[in-house]
Formats: C-alpha cells, structure tokens, sequence
C-alpha cells in the first residue's frame, strides 16, 4: 500500500520515474489493476509504449475479474485512445470504444467514465476533421463530467467543444470557451497535468486554425513552459511542430526546419499517431523551398492525409498541371465536411488560382465568394488578408489596374501588421506583376526588390527566381536602374525609397502618385521612418531629411 501511495503522489507531482518506480514496487508485491493503471499513466508521460499498452491492458483484465466495471470501462476508453495516438491504429481504437460502451451500458448511473467515453469520441473525431462530431460528443462529456462533479474532465470537454466551435466559424463563442478552459488550466484549478496541456494546445490549434499567429506565439512558449514543466516529451515535440509553422509565416525557415526536423523524428520514434502533421508542414516547407522531390516524398508518406491532397495539388499548379491540381482541390474539400470552416480557407485560396488560370468565371465568383463569407466569420488579420488578395487577383485578371493596387497593398499591410512577412512578400510580388502588367516599370521593380529581400534571406527559391526574371524585365525599361537607390541604415528598402522623395521635398500625396501607393499607406511607412529615427514633433520631417542628406553625402563620398 505504501509504494502505490508513494506511485499516486509522484504521479501527481509530475514525477514520472519516482511514479514508475513506485507502482511497480507495488506490483512486486501484489499484482492488482489499479497499480498497473498507476503504472500504465506513468510510462504514458516516460514514452515508454510497451510498458503503457502490456500495463493498459493487464489492468482491464484485472478491473473485469475484480467486477470493477468502472475500471474496466476506464481502461478501454484509454486503450482506444492509446492505440490511435501510438500506433494510429483506427479500427483497433474502435473496438475498444465499442467495448467500453458495452461496459457502460450495464451501470445504471453517470460516471465519470461516461464522460471520459464521450470525450475519446470527440478527440478522434477531431483527428478525422468531423467537426460536428466534436461538439457533440465534447458538449455531452462536459455536461456528464458536470453532472459527476469532475472539473478537471468538465475543462478538457470545454477546450475541446471550443476548439469545434472555432472550426465550425463561430470564432468569437469558441475562443471565448478556449480562454476559460486555459484559464483554469495556467491558475492551479486543474490537477491532472494532461488536462492542463492538452487544454492549452487546442487553444493553440484554434489559434493556428485561425491564423491568429501572435496570440498562437503567446501560447506556444505558455505551453512550451508547461510541457518542460511537465518533462512532457513528445507535447513538447508537437509544440516545435505548430511553432515552426509560425515561423514559416513569419519568414524564419532556418529556424522552422530545424523544429520541424527535430519534433517529428522524435514523434515518429514514440507517437505515431502525432507524426502525419508534422511531417506535412516539413513538406509544405519543402515545396516552399523548391525541392519538389522531397516534398513529394514526404506528402506520399501521408496519403491517407486529407492536407497531402493540398500539398499534392500545390505542386501541381506550380508545375503548370492545372487541371489535376483542380481534381485534388476538388477531391480535398470533399473530404471536409461543410462545417470545417477553417480547414477549407487554403484549398478556397488556391482552388480561385486555378480557376483564374483555367479562365472559368463561374469557378472564380463561387470560390472568391466563399473566401469573403469565411473572411466575414473569422476576421483575423491573415485571413482577411488572403480574402483581399482573391479580390485583387480577380481584379488583376479583369486588368482593373486601381482596384488590384488597393486590393494587394491593403493585403500586405494586414499580413505586415500581423507579421506574416513570407505572404507579404509574395503579395508583394503580385502587385508588382500588376503593376508591370499595367506599365508602372520603376514601381513594380521597387516592389520586386522588397520581395527578393525577403526570399533570398529565408531561402524561397521558387518565388525568388519569379521576382528576379519580372524585376530584370521591368528594369530594362526603367530609367532608374533597379540596385540604384539608397538603403539607410535601419529602414527597409521601401522606408529608404520614400525618405529619398521626402528628403527632396515631396509631401505624401506626391509620393504616393510617384511611387502609385494610397497616401494612407505613405503615411504608414513616413510613421515608421519617424519611430525609427527618433524623429517627434513639428520638426520631425526636417530631422529625418537631415538624415537622409547626411547619409547620401556619405555614400557618394564613399563611391567617389
């Protein structure tokens, strides 16, 4: 009795070898089920499969001789969830969940068991994208795990509903869920330290659902920390994972590759079943990067993925095979269900491409249509953003030289504000394509020269090589060659062309009709000059025109 005691403390402490130890101490002496139960959680947390499943499993055989039905139902819930995380085996899983309903049948009264049940069916219908299946079964876990008196349960079925309630487009009710969930989690209502984690990471996946990249950045590290905490391994591995595509929005792909190669070896070595997602971003990096026959590789490592289909059908529009890269959209969304919301925003993006190309109108109104209607729902920064673009590429399309210059620069500066720099960049390259298209040369080289910036620092191949053929297009015709302008010290490219016109006297409206911008975006750059610089009051444009002057005297002295 002393060791189980001491195995059910350390357990709750977190620590995971003391516990390990300990049970097994108690099973030297007596073999029972609730000590290969003790034993079975602790080698959950250590990563060590065989012990958990050989433990998992005498434990049911014990719980069913001892009649203890609650235990027995228990251990199969646990051996459905098991056997889809580890060994991402869905039939096995079903029968498990077949068999501890059978077992719930014959006990007359809610148990917590029936809500634990309840919860299983909902994380695996999460797994399989059916979001309508989430909610119900999480909206029936928390309200039997109420009914019970368990809080810890009644939290993880909250996060849970709420992470369904956000991909089904009700952003706003389901973060709302999400934040309580995670509130009680971080303040020390949640004893159980997988309630605390797994609550947080739904919160995480909502925010990366979403697109909602600085908040996800929040969490991530609060996760992070609660994981190290923990010394929860493999969470922290799928942590990395939803951290490195952060990072690709952000533009840092050194820095996500090495997460991204890292989290799903180790995953791969213990967590089958958490591998698939991460070795999908580690392909969409890939075919970022231009190594098509990794990514090819990795994506067929997936199959039975739905979001390889997406990749796959990535490939094949920037190959040219328009029509199979439209079979493979078309095939992807079939596969979601019409309330997964979120998870049809990149494929609606990409399905509107190839219906531009394909010049098929009816295509192109239906997709930019379900684009706005899921900007409207979601409202994040990105995803209002992506929205946008459609609508400039629509534009560009129609030649409506105006509406795709406001369309693209409103696009950047919402992916900008939420530093989403890669999708700024890229938009970027569109606008200067328009702007080519409609013979504005010198600016639509500047714009290329931001984005080469960009993709020659993290290492975009595909897009830098695009944005270098249109720039030395456009700079043949230019009277400005296209490598003459001035960088100053601390500002970007953009930021140095318009201190240049300032420097000469041009107000904002003028430099916007020089350089075809809106005067609110001149504005915003002429804002951050003047942070930059230290520049204030009245005087700040005399003090950022010194400047210019006194670095441009300098660089000709230099050149001279």
């Amino acid at each position: 009795m002393a060791s189980l005691e001491a195995g059910h403390q350390a357990l709750s402490a977190g620590r995971w070898h003391d516990a390990r130890s300990g049970f097994q101490d108690a099973l030297d002496v007596t073999e029972t089920g609730e000590a290969h139960e003790g034993l079975a959680n602790a080698a959950w947390w250590l990563d060590e499969v065989d012990v958990l499943f050989t433990s998992r499993e005498r434990a049911f055989v014990l719980y069913r001789d001892a009649d203890d039905q609650h235990g027995a139902a228990r251990m199969a819930t646990w051996m459905a969830l098991d056997h889809y995380i580890f060994r991402r085996a869905p039939a096995i899983a079903n029968g498990w969940l077949q068999r501890a309903q059978r077992i719930l049948d014959s006990i007359e009264k809610p148990a917590v068991e029936h809500a634990l049940l309840a919860f299983a069916r909902g994380h695996i219908a999460l797994e399989n994208i059916d979001i309508e299946g989430v909610q119900e079964h999480a909206r029936e876990s928390m309200n039997l795990a109420r009914e019970v008196g368990a809080f810890d349960l009644e939290m993880l079925a909250l996060s849970l509903l709420g992470l369904g309630t956000v991909s089904s487009g009700d952003v706003d009710r389901g973060m709302a869920m999400l934040d309580e969930a995670a509130s009680a989690a971080t303040s020390g209502e949640i004893s159980d330290p997988d309630v605390v984690v797994t609550s947080c990471c739904y919160l995480f996946y909502a925010c990366e659902r979403v697109q909602d990249f600085s908040r996800a950045a929040e969490w991530c590290q609060v996760l992070i920390d609660l994981c190290e905490r923990w010394d929860y391994r493999s969470m922290v591995s799928v942590c990395r994972g939803h951290y490195a595509s952060i990072l690709i929005w952000q533009g840092e792909w050194s820095q996500a590759e090495r997460e991204l190669l890292s989290a799903t070896e180790e995953l791969l070595a213990t967590r089958a079943g958490w591998a698939p997602e991460g070795l999908l971003r580690l392909a969409d990096l890939r075919r970022l990067q231009g190594k098509i026959e990794v990514a090819e590789d990795l994506y067929s490592r997936v199959h039975d993925h739905p979001y390889s289909l997406l990749g796959r059908a990535a490939i094949a529009f920037d190959k040219g095979d328009l029509t199979g890269a439209r079979d493979l959209i078309d095939r992807f969304l079939r596969r979601l269900p019409e309330r997964a919301v979120t998870d049809r925003l990149s494929a609606l993006d990409l399905r509107l491409q190839i219906a531009l190309q394909l010049n098929n109108e009816a295509d192109v109104d239906a997709a930019l249509e379900a684009l706005t209607s899921t900007a409207e729902l979601i409202s994040t920064g990105p995803v209002r953003a992506t929205a946008i673009r459609a609508r400039g590429r629509v534009a560009a399309n129609r030649r409506e030289h105006e509406e795709v210059r406001t369309c693209f620069e409103d696009a950047i500066d919402l992916f900008v504000s939420s530093n989403a720099l890669f999708e700024a960049a890229r938009t970027r390259l569109e606008l200067a394509e328009a702007l080519a298209d409609g013979d504005r040369n010198r600016v639509a080289s500047a714009e290329c020269r931001s984005a080469i910036e960009l993709f020659e620092r993290i290492g975009a191949s595909p897009d830098r090589e695009r944005a270098i053929a249109l720039l030395q297009q456009t700079a043949q015709e230019d009277e400005i060659a296209p490598l003459e302008t001035i960088v100053y010290p601390g500002l970007s490219r953009r930021e140095s062309e318009i201190l240049r016109l300032i420097s000469i006297g041009y107000t904002n409206p003028e430099i916007a009709d020089e350089l075809y911008l809106s005067v609110r975006t001149v504005e915003r750059h002429v804002s951050s000059i003047y942070q930059k610089l230290g520049a204030e009051g009245q005087a700040a444009r005399a003090i950022v025109t010194a400047y210019a002057l006194e670095h441009s005297s300098s660089k000709n002295s230099q050149s001279s």
